[in-house]
């Protein structure tokens, strides 16, 4: 079964309400895929298990998860985050690290046997190539940001600044690479933090090595690392540095593996914001909706421009609305954390969609006075969402099937 790159874009879910019209059947009309995300706890190893899987007994759940699916799903996609990502960093500055084999060797025979059970689908793990765990020192923005080509000391070594991310690629792929080479693909995050420069004048929001740039130059953390002439991008494009370092990654691993790349993107994503509404000038994160302008700009465009085909969903927006209605809970979360994100999503929708809690312009606490379990107000809720979800649908299957085809790479499809 071969890939259909370019152009594939897929998703985990939508909200179904019953009685309804399919909601899958009007995404696959936006052009869009259903696939399968497997996340570790809902298939028998919690976060706190260690990086020993016991393959046979996962495996055994992803059975079931797979019959269970609907029909017609090409793509499924492991989520193993915990302990995983902080034990794979090890192995950058010590590659004999125990707690990195054991989690690189876990990895890959937990996906082989995947493989080895379902071979009609294509499968990956969620953020891999992996950035997020000390990939890039905070205090080398400032550095790259001000003059990328000027050599500078790293750890008693002087290079320049591409140089420098090179080599910080290279000990990465020494963790990751052999995860993806037992993979059929990789899938890296398109948003690991809202990028700071969608708030003008927001110098000290995002790492605290950024406080005290100026909006140019947060626009210019985004230094090409691949490129044979390195230089600056465009102003116009104004892409974060963690989407060039994982554009330069992408590039790498697949120079490397020959492995096409479908990053996840979210339909939400945690972003800084002030609330002006008490506290008063807290800045916290919080689970908001991305403009769509803003997502096919500065999130999608970009990995395009370095290679992607393909483009993954993630939202969990109908496990979300369901847990904010107190209908669901998070397998293994305590009460305490139940209760953070389910409220932060109840502010997130109250917030996004407030003509379903027929209100204009509400305050970050609005949230505290809808009724929780008024089931008309749910279903409304996620027939908005659903909306809202099929228009991006739309629009990103768009761009990736035009400008994503145009910058088709000459990379053999795998079969």
């Amino acid at each position: 079964m071969a890939y259909r790159h370019p152009g594939t874009v897929i998703y985990d879910s939508i909200p179904q309400v019953d009685g309804d019209a399919s909601s899958d059947d009007m995404a696959s009309n936006a052009g869009v895929e259903r696939y399968l995300m497997l996340y570790q706890q809902n298939v028998g190893h919690s976060s706190t298990a260690g990086n020993d899987i016991n393959v046979s007994a996962v495996a055994a759940q992803v059975d079931a998860a797979v019959a269970a699916a609907p029909s017609g799903i090409t793509h499924a996609c492991l989520d193993f985050e915990n302990p995983f990502y902080a034990s794979l960093n090890n192995l950058r500055n010590d590659p004999l690290n125990s707690d990195g084999l054991e989690a690189q060797q876990s990895l890959i025979e937990l996906v082989t046997e995947c493989k080895s059970r379902h071979p009609n689908l294509k499968w990956g793990y969620y953020g891999f190539p992996n950035q997020r765990s000390n990939f890039i020192a905070n205090q080398t923005v400032g550095t790259l940001a001000t003059n990328p080509n000027t050599n500078y000391t790293a750890v008693g070594v002087t290079m320049t600044g591409a140089e420098w991310i090179q080599s910080r690629i290279e000990e990465r792929y020494a963790a990751d690479g052999p995860i993806i080479a037992a993979c059929d693909y990789m899938s890296p995050t398109g948003y690991d933090r809202y990028p700071p420069i969608a708030y003008p004048g927001s110098t000290t929001l995002g790492n605290a090595s950024n406080a005290g740039l100026s909006d140019a130059q947060l626009q210019a953390l985004t230094y090409d690392v691949a490129s044979s002439n390195p230089s600056y991008v465009s102003a116009d494009n104004q892409y974060h540095l963690r989407y060039s370092l994982l554009m330069g990654m992408c590039r790498y691993y697949r120079e490397q593996l020959g492995r096409p790349f479908m990053p996840a993107y979210p339909f939400v994503t945690m972003h800084y914001e002030k609330l002006e509404t008490p506290p008063s000038q807290t800045v916290r994160w919080m689970p908001r909706r991305v403009p769509i302008d803003e997502l096919l700009k500065n999130q999608v465009k970009p990995y395009l421009d370095g290679g992607a085909q393909s483009v993954m969903w993630w939202t969990a927006y109908e496990f979300r609305i369901d847990q904010s209605f107190d209908t669901v809970n998070y397998p293994l979360e305590t009460t305490e954390q139940f209760e953070k994100f389910r409220d932060q999503y109840r502010e997130a929708y109250v917030l996004d969609y407030p003509e379903v809690f027929g209100l204009t312009n509400p305050t970050n606490i609005a949230w505290k006075s809808v009724d929780w379990t008024d089931n008309t107000i749910r279903d409304n809720l996620k027939r908005a969402v659903r909306d809202s979800q099929l228009q991006y649908f739309k629009s990103v299957a768009g761009l990736v099937r035009t400008y994503g085809a145009a910058k088709e790479s000459t990379l053999t499809a795998l079969a």
